[in-house]
């Protein structure tokens, strides 16, 4: 019989260890056993404990046995560690413990185990476990072997154990913003920045006029400190098609360099302003579609449709990959024809990330040039035409359509309303189909005012902008102007803003660059962001001011007047809406 000297045990003279505490017991040699002891002393020294080889050996007395009894009783119990399934496919690191792997033992000691009995083997493994675990626990940073899905190649992290990584914001390496060649595009280069909690509305203002800019300034409102700051401010030019990226972190958008139209990128803390592309002389870059993943960028590129009649040429549409810098023709655009109508494929709404909405702009003539809705699957690759295209809806020629797509990208919805130049009423209604095609299914239908603008909150939400307008002569009912809220089951109506009812004297005006609910919903979906255009009648003369603002989708509260400037009339403003991001 031998004793634990760490609880006082009694322990047979067979045992390795005690059947207690687990601590390994100082045996006295006996004939048979000098081997087992010794090795045993030997293995106790790659604990790094040196109480254990340098104290005497001494048989308790009864009072230390009391003790020994009081605090063995409250020590906390040794619990083994459950045996972990070999994984079948753990790289061999010298020095580094595998897992579903059993360390070997000597013969010598496995011989003498065996003698001891199964008894004393489960001990000795539970005691064998517990050092595994004393030994990990004192290890600061244990590299750890990963495999990906698809690679060969180990991936190696040093990261500490039980400690998480805090995304930190990393100043923007330098950055190119002078055009590249003509034809090609460069990789974006991007450092991560970490975003605050307020919500700030980000906006464009242009100095100056269309014709003679003087600067392009990007700026962002913080709606709980009240405060502006300014982005970024080019001199000469002024800033189109601006998109906020679905994270929050960047704006894309067009401007010019050196006398060419150019898209160029900035982080949203104002570091990091590049150019990825530049269009050749007298062309131009428009309808910019930026994907859900931030990878792709499509545009048309060419002879501006909106500004240039009649024209020989057609722009065609190019994909961008922002991490690589590749340019591609993906759609070559019907060729010109001044004898019949023109249709022109604008990139729009992206419902996964490699198709995208193309709107058929036909310039035929009818007030609203938008004729239909085709799908583009950029996974077809370059030099696409227009019969490569997916027919998704076409709109009724005279009827003023708007769309949005739910931010699940799978529903499409789509308004028509009897719209014209000169004037714009009811009936009109709200339908929703399938976001790659399919039946059509009325949600909401209004018999006097003109629902002009569908625009996504929620997949179960959505903003609508009624204006019914006249011209001089007609007099129509504008009453039920402005934005309101509704289900997308046609529940729930709720009327957000008001517009004065002199007749023509404001005009509302939502965010259509619509890559994310976030153009005009706030990141934590409690507020809406528009733009309303006043007209003010001078007796000899007629005035413009455009306001930016912003109000609670509840309803409850008032709306809040942040940015405003002297508009051209009440479609072509200074100041226009991006989208919502937290700083």
């Amino acid at each position: 019989m031998q004793f634990c000297r760490y609880c006082g045990g009694n322990a047979p003279n067979v045992a390795s260890f005690c059947g207690l505490c687990g601590q390994a017991l100082i045996i006295i040699p006996t004939e048979g056993q000098t081997n087992i002891s010794s090795h045993l002393r030997q293995d106790s020294s790659s604990l790094d404990d040196p109480t254990i080889n340098n104290a005497p050996i001494s048989v308790p007395r009864a009072s230390e046995k009391e003790d020994h009894e009081k605090k063995r009783r409250t020590r906390t119990p040794i619990v083994p560690i459950p045996e972990q399934p070999a994984t079948g496919d753990v790289p061999i690191v010298q020095g580094t413990p595998q897992v579903g792997s059993v360390p070997s033992v000597s013969a010598t000691v496995a011989s003498t185990t065996a003698k001891a009995g199964t008894g004393a083997v489960a001990k000795w493994l539970i005691v064998a476990a517990s050092c595994a675990v004393v030994i990990a626990g004192s290890i600061k940073v244990l590299p750890i072997v990963l495999h990906g899905r698809n690679s060969n190649s180990p991936v190696v992290s040093t990261s500490p154990i039980g400690k998480h990584h805090t995304p930190t914001t990393v100043p923007m390496p330098p950055t190119q913003i002078s055009c590249p060649p003509t034809g090609t595009a460069r990789a974006a280069v991007t450092a991560p920045l970490v975003l605050g909690t307020h919500q700030n509305i980000v906006y464009v203002y242009n100095e100056g006029t269309q014709q003679a800019p003087t600067f392009g300034i990007l700026k962002h409102y913080d709606v709980t400190t009240k405060q502006k700051t300014q982005i970024v401010a080019l001199a000469n030019t002024s800033i189109s098609e601006a998109q906020l990226s679905p994270d929050g972190q960047w704006v894309l958008f067009v401007s010019q360099v050196s006398g060419q139209r150019a898209l160029q990128m900035i982080r949203i803390d104002g570091q990091g302003l590049q150019t990825l592309h530049c269009a050749p002389s007298n062309q131009s870059i428009y309808g910019l579609s930026w994907s859900p993943d931030q990878q792709s960028v499509v545009i048309d590129e060419g002879v501006n449709i909106y500004n240039a009649q009649p024209r020989s040429t057609s722009p065609n549409t190019y994909l961008l990959k922002i991490v690589s810098g590749s340019l591609q023709l993906v759609l070559i655009q019907p060729v010109a024809n001044p004898n019949n109508p023109y249709v022109n494929y604008i990139p729009s709404y992206w419902i996964d990330n490699s198709q995208l909405y193309l709107l058929e702009y036909t310039e035929s003539g009818l007030d609203n040039p938008i004729t239909g809705l085709d799908l583009l699957d950029t996974k077809k690759g370059a030099n696409q035409h227009a019969s490569d295209l997916l027919p998704v809806s076409k709109f009724s020629g005279g009827l003023f359509q708007s769309f949005a797509l739910s931010p699940d990208r799978t529903n499409l919805f789509l308004t028509q309303c009897s719209c014209s130049f000169q004037s714009g009423t009811g009936p009109s209604s709200v339908t929703v189909q399938p976001a790659a095609g399919g039946t059509q299914k009325t949600i909401y239908s209004n018999q006097t005012a003109a629902i002009t603008g569908v625009y996504p909150i929620t997949n179960t939400s959505l903003l609508l902008l009624m204006e019914n307008y006249a011209n001089a002569i007609v007099n129509v009912d504008t009453s039920q102007n402005g934005v309101w809220e509704i289900n997308t089951n046609g529940a729930g109506l709720t009327r957000l803003t008001t517009e004065h009812t002199t007749q023509n004297s404001e005009h509302t005006i939502l965010n259509d660059e619509l890559s994310s609910p976030w153009s005009n919903i706030s990141r934590d979906g409690t507020m809406f962001a528009a733009e309303i255009v006043s007209r003010v009648d001078n007796n000899s003369s007629i005035s413009y001011t455009s306001t930016l603002m912003y109000g609670s989708l509840s309803g409850n509260t008032p709306t809040q007047n942040f940015a405003s400037a002297p508009a051209t009339d009440l479609f072509t403003t200074p100041v226009t809406i991006v989208g919502w991001t937290t700083l």
